[in-house]
C-alpha cells in the first residue's frame, strides 16, 4: 500500500522567492524552510518555496538555474493534530502528487517539522514511512 501525505486542513496557497548567490541562503515560507549551503550555486540563482491550493502537507521547490551537491528542506507539518504513529518522512511527488520516493528525513516530532537533504528539486510532501 503505497504512503498517504498528511492531510492537516486546507492550505491557503502562497509562494516566496528569493535570489541566493554562491554564499547560500534560506526561503522561508509559513514555517517551511529550503537552507542552500555555500557553493550550491555558482551566481545568483532564485529559489521559489511554494505551498500549494490543497489540504496535504505539500511544498513545492524550484530553482531557476541547476544546483550543485545538496539542500536542505524543512516541511512543518503544526498544523496537523491528528499523527500518526512513528516517524513522518519526505517523499518526492510525481506528476500527478503521489508519492514516489522516500526522501527519509528527520522528524522532529516537538518542532512538528520534518527535514531532509535534497540532490534534485521537485513537489514534495510528509507521510508515513
Amino acid at each position: 500500500m503505497p504512503p498517504r501525505i498528511l492531510r492537516c486542513g486546507h492550505n491557503q496557497p502562497d509562494s516566496k522567492t528569493e535570489r541566493i548567490d554562491q554564499n547560500g541562503g534560506r526561503v522561508t515560507l509559513r514555517g517551511h524552510q529550503l537552507r542552500v549551503p555555500a557553493g550550491a550555486v555558482s551566481g545568483a540563482t532564485d529559489f521559489t518555496l511554494s505551498i500549494p491550493d490543497t489540504d496535504r502537507v505539500e511544498v513545492d521547490v524550484v530553482a531557476s538555474g541547476p544546483i550543485s551537491g545538496t539542500v536542505e528542506l524543512t516541511i512543518n507539518y503544526a498544523g496537523c493534530s491528528d499523527l500518526p504513529k512513528g516517524d513522518l518522512k519526505i517523499w518526492r511527488l510525481d506528476t500527478n502528487r503521489n508519492p514516489r520516493d522516500d526522501l527519509g528525513g528527520i522528524d522532529d516530532r516537538v518542532g512538528r517539522r520534518v527535514t531532509t537533504s535534497l540532490g534534485h528539486l521537485s513537489g514534495y510532501g510528509v507521510a508515513q514511512g
